[in-house]
C-alpha cells in the first residue's frame, strides 16, 4: 500500500492545536455534533520542510483536520477548515518526497 504525506506550509500564528488526548477508541476526542467523514492510517506529518513530524493517522471530519501520532499517544494536530488557504493533492515525487495533500494554512 502507497504511504501518502499531508504537508502544511504555516504561516507563524497559525491557530493549530495540539491535542495531548484521545477518546477510548485511540482516535480524536470530538466535538459536540463533530462526525469522522474519513480515516488514512500511516500518513506523515510535515510542517514546512522536508523531515516528517512522524506517522500517524488522518481524520477529516465535519469540523476539522486531525491528526494523531501512531507511536505518542499524547501527540497530535488539529484545525479548523477556515483557516486552509490552498490545498491541492500531489503525486508528483520529484517536487516532494511523497505524494501528498499539500495544505497552506493561515489566520
Amino acid at each position: 500500500a502507497e504511504t501518502w504525506g499531508i504537508r502544511f506550509l504555516l504561516a507563524q500564528n497559525m491557530p493549530l492545536e495540539s491535542l495531548t488526548e484521545r477518546a477510548s477508541n485511540g482516535g480524536p476526542i470530538l466535538l459536540d455534533n463533530e462526525e469522522v467523514k474519513h480515516t488514512e492510517a500511516h500518513t506523515y506529518l510535515f510542517f514546512n520542510r522536508e523531515v516528517p513530524e512522524g506517522s500517524g493517522t488522518l481524520y477529516i471530519t465535519t469540523e476539522r483536520v486531525v491528526w494523531l501520532d501512531e507511536e505518542e499517544n499524547d501527540r497530535g494536530f488539529a484545525f479548523d477548515y477556515p483557516f486552509i488557504l490552498l490545498h491541492a493533492v500531489s503525486r508528483d515525487i520529484s517536487h516532494f518526497a511523497k505524494p501528498c495533500i499539500y495544505c497552506q494554512l493561515d489566520m
